[in-house]
């Protein structure tokens, strides 16, 4: 989808109080003031609608009051097809903007998707995906329109950079599904800690949330609830406004500063992220390898995709693989021309030692690729948790390190050794080796080794690579480089508890937001215009 300028809003429960008209028309009033755009029907409130008499009217009549303050609306489309009649109706309407799916499990997703577009649903349908559930196959009778996501990354635990790692990472994910935007759904604005309350979150720490997701590719933001239940499950769950009823909050204060915000960025909506550098991640994959792997490849200023196997390897410059552990002989091949082709692909142990099927391979591995990336892997020594293998490496690898957990005993066929085992019956066996194959290389990392030693080997291979621009850096600031037709845009956001300035020079850019030094938990973004 194509988008001219952000989508924010929350989701709405008015079967709450259903008959309370002047409620909703405040409510509707409360979020133009907030300047949301648009509001997520909650799935009870169709199938209320759908089981009680006049219930398509009662549905009508809240559209309207909704699209009288200037509100889109948006349907959670309920699990069972009671409330499919209701959304045909509602389907013309130029005020509704995508049918979301309630369900968050995979097989009730895509028969939902089937059972809608077997009604010839025109509008866009949008299905939500959780942290560690991306990687789907999708086919054309069952693929989503857009992908809703909601992760819950500890914004409390005091360590920004971290929380923003996190985050980040997964919307990195997110936005390598389909390739596309997604909406960042189920917001908390206050943080539930238990059924004694709420934790408030410091001033800054929402905005710094939303437009970090802004950035890595969300177009659309939704509260998880624009008023605290009163009952239920959800009585005490973080909405835009507490039990109180009072706006004049700090939390409905930051919001409101959002929405403003948001629509002064409008210019940033139809920019896409154009990574050249992928992070391969396998159906089991571990996600503290795939997040280290990702973070040091980022402290670099790249722009990174986080993909499945299922991508088109050409689109990228470099891929990095984690966790792959299947490997089917299409995607063998699919690796072979890649780096034939000119690629750089770097493949973390246990690389195609199972087949596609996830039976375990018989002979040398990595299977069908010996050739490719010049060594063999003949057995594996597992480390315990208090043991370390020294490493031996070259000069400009500076330091000491050292990897844990598993060792790979390989055997150098025609590879570059350039880190070899210290220590261990093993010593002196190749612990990463590198191989020209074709037009390009092959990496392959035999061991565990340490974030350091991860950092300084992608910043040797980027460094030499063609179409890999990337932003010098400093520690507690973050960018991301986002294109459209006509320019070019650094965004920065500050993770730090002090200001910072950027450590580069712009004066050949345009301040499209900010200023320098960015303050804390602020953003600054510049623009470069395309030369004509």
């Amino acid at each position: 989808m194509q988008f001219r300028y952000f989508y924010f809003g929350t989701r709405y429960h008015p079967e709450r109080y259903p008959e309370d008209w002047e409620r909703i028309q405040e409510d509707a009033s409360l979020m133009e003031k907030l300047h949301m755009n648009t509001a997520l029907i909650a799935a009870e409130a169709l199938s209320r609608a759908a089981k009680t008499e006049g219930g398509c009217e009662w549905l009508a009549g809240i559209v309207r009051t909704l699209n009288g303050a200037g509100i889109l609306v948006s349907f959670e489309v309920p699990e069972d097809s009671s409330a499919d009649a209701l959304l045909l109706k509602m389907d013309p309407d130029d005020r509704v903007l995508f049918y979301k799916i309630s369900s968050r499990k995979a097989d009730r997703q895509i028969e939902t998707i089937r059972r809608l577009k077997t009604e010839r649903i025109r509008k866009a349908i949008a299905v939500e995906i959780c942290d560690r559930e991306l990687f789907r196959e999708y086919t054309e009778e069952n693929e989503p329109d857009i992908v809703c996501f909601s992760h819950h990354a500890d914004w409390m635990g005091g360590d920004l950079i971290s929380a923003g790692r996190q985050a980040a990472f997964l919307e990195d994910r997110a936005r390598s599904v389909k390739r596309e935007h997604f909406f960042l759904t189920d917001v908390d604005p206050m943080f539930t800690v238990s059924e004694r309350g709420t934790k408030l979150r410091k001033p800054g720490i929402l905005s710094l949330e939303i437009f970090q997701a802004a950035i890595h590719g969300s177009r659309g933001f939704f509260f998880r609830d624009l008023r605290q239940a009163l009952s239920g499950p959800d009585r005490y769950a973080g909405a835009v406004i507490g039990h109180s009823g009072k706006t004049d909050t700090n939390r409905c204060e930051e919001i409101e500063q959002i929405g403003r915000l948001l629509l002064e960025l409008t210019d940033l909506a139809p920019t896409r992220t154009d990574a050249r550098i992928a992070v391969l991640c396998g159906e089991d994959v571990n996600f503290g390898r795939a997040y280290r792997v990702w973070g040091a490849l980022r402290s670099l200023g790249v722009s990174v995709d986080v993909i499945d196997p299922g991508e088109d390897f050409s689109r990228y410059a470099f891929i990095a693989a984690c966790g792959v552990r299947r490997v089917s002989d299409e995607m063998a091949l699919e690796v072979r021309r890649y780096v034939e082709n000119g690629g750089v692909f770097f493949a973390e142990w246990g690389f195609a030692s199972e087949d596609g099927d996830g039976n375990c391979r018989t002979g040398d591995t990595p299977h069908d690729l010996t050739d490719v990336f010049g060594i063999s892997v003949i057995e594996a020594d597992c480390l315990y948790a208090d043991e370390e293998m020294p490493l031996e490496v070259p000069g400009d690898f500076k330091g000491k390190h050292s990897s844990r957990t598993i060792c790979e005993i390989a055997r150098k066929l025609d590879a570059d050794v350039m880190v070899r085992y210290g220590g261990g019956f093993y010593k002196g066996r190749p612990a990463l080796s590198r191989k020209q194959y074709g037009e390009g290389f092959a990496y392959y990392m035999a061991t565990d080794c340490g974030d350091t030693l991860l950092k300084l080997l992608f910043d040797k291979i980027l460094r030499n690579r063609r179409g890999i621009a990337r932003v010098k850096m400093t520690d507690g600031i973050t960018v991301q480089r986002l294109f459209d037709e006509n320019a070019e845009y650094l965004a920065f956001q500050n993770f730090t508890e002090k200001e910072k300035r950027l450590p580069l020079i712009y004066n050949k850019m345009d301040i499209l937001f900010g200023y320098d030094p960015v303050p804390v938990c602020g953003m600054m973004i510049l623009r470069v215009l395309k030369k004509k």
